[in-house]
């Protein structure tokens, strides 16, 4: 939605007030997720990490695929916030929690989020540990999620138009 960050975050605040009246928490947790998601975007890293805790707190009533999506939405932002460390250690922690529990969706998301987490820190072995994991279990799935995998490496290892290549 390039240039429509703020009806897409009204329709997310018209969302989440509609969960919160008709008390629907999986619906709740979504539209937080992308109230904190957008406030990412637009640069307010304080509230996105704090929106993001507030999706997290939401277990009840929803599926645990949709509660364990919120770790990869934390991680997201905390890593947008410049925290790397919480973001790896929130990202760890799904991704431990996804495992267990055989949710190859969550899997693939934050094995996305951890590779260009050690992308960022110069890890690159790491990062092609991770990505060779997540593209194993993407096929697996048969969905977009490899998508989800190539996305973070995409600017970090693509040469731009006029930039040196790097590695």
């Amino acid at each position: 939605m390039a240039g429509r960050a703020g009806e897409a975050a009204d329709d997310a605040r018209r969302a989440l007030a509609l969960a919160r009246e008709i008390g629907n928490p999986g619906v709740e947790l979504l539209a937080l997720a992308e109230l904190s998601l957008g406030a990412d975007y637009a640069g307010d890293h304080d509230e996105a990490v704090r929106l993001a805790r507030q999706a997290g707190q939401i277990t009840v009533g929803v599926p645990g695929g949709l509660a364990r999506h919120c770790s990869s939405v934390l991680t997201i932002v905390l890593a947008g916030a410049g925290d790397p460390a919480e973001a790896e250690r929130v990202g760890a922690a799904g991704l431990a929690r996804a495992r267990d529990a055989g949710d190859l969706w969550n899997q693939v998301l934050l094995l996305s989020r951890i590779m260009d987490l050690d992308l960022r820190a110069g890890r690159t072995g790491d990062a092609a540990a991770h990505l060779r994991e997540g593209l194993r279990l993407a096929v697996r799935t048969g969905t977009w999620l490899t998508c989800s995998l190539a996305y973070p490496s995409a600017g970090r290892c693509a040469p731009r138009p006029g930039a040196p290549p790097r590695p």
